[in-house]
């Protein structure tokens, strides 16, 4: 069971300082090691022709909630010094993005923990990121269904999961699902072949009695991602 917290940042990104971004949340986490930072999962940036132009992905792991609610108090408390280093990462930071949006979010039992997610074996091309809008309080139940019913499916195809999570402080009404494919190729070969796969047209139309609406966005991974 993974009993993990996760924040999970979108941001948008001001004209062509993605790269810079990255390095800079790449950085940040390296130095935030062994502090009360979270750990980075990954950071990943949005193919222009599948969602927004310019925006990328942030996702960040924490023991529990009361390692999460210790790194907000210790951003609130620190010195001085450290104050002013934080300040100047904020202004930086500040020039090169002009807004985003951060989720706290809860795992399904069946999505892994960083330590988890597969590794020198899964060797991922690009990513597959769902946001699942359901009816209230649907989520925790809609997370048990596809963890039994999607998780099978996927991996006929290859994708591997990276992250199942329900958002917190909201009414339990949405999901985010995270997947790995081995290659563009295998993505290609996905959604070609998903159309008219029997049992993924049976499960959307089985949980079509909580989910309102659902988008996919496809990423391709930044070099701070940890997973694979």
């Amino acid at each position: 069971m993974n009993s993990k917290v996760y924040v999970h940042q979108v941001v948008e990104i001001e004209g062509t300082n993605r790269s810079a971004y990255v390095a800079m949340v790449a950085n940040r986490a390296e130095k935030g090691a062994g502090r009360r930072a979270g750990r980075l999962v990954g950071v990943f940036a949005a193919v222009p022709s599948t969602g927004y132009w310019h925006r990328t992905f942030e996702v960040w792991e924490y023991e529990g909630w009361s390692a999460l609610a210790e790194n907000i108090q210790y951003l609130r408390g620190i010195s001085r010094d450290k104050a002013a280093e934080e300040s100047q990462w904020q202004e930086k930071a500040s020039r090169m993005r002009f807004g985003g949006q951060s989720r706290v979010m809860l795992p399904a039992e069946w999505s892994p923990s960083l330590d988890k997610i597969p590794g020198s074996d899964h060797k991922a091309g690009c990513y597959e990121h769902q946001v699942v809008n359901l009816r209230q309080g649907a989520a925790a139940a809609y997370l048990e269904r596809a963890g039994r019913r999607v998780v099978p499916i996927m991996s006929r195809y290859g994708a591997v999961v990276v992250g199942a999570w329900r958002t917190a402080l909201v009414d339990e009404d949405e999901v985010i699902l995270l997947w790995a494919h081995r290659s563009w190729k295998a993505w290609g070969a996905f959604e070609r072949e998903s159309r008219n796969d029997e049992e993924l047209r049976a499960w959307r139309l089985e949980s079509g009695d909580c989910v309102l609406d659902y988008r996919s966005t496809i990423l391709f991974s930044a070099p701070a991602t940890a997973v694979p």
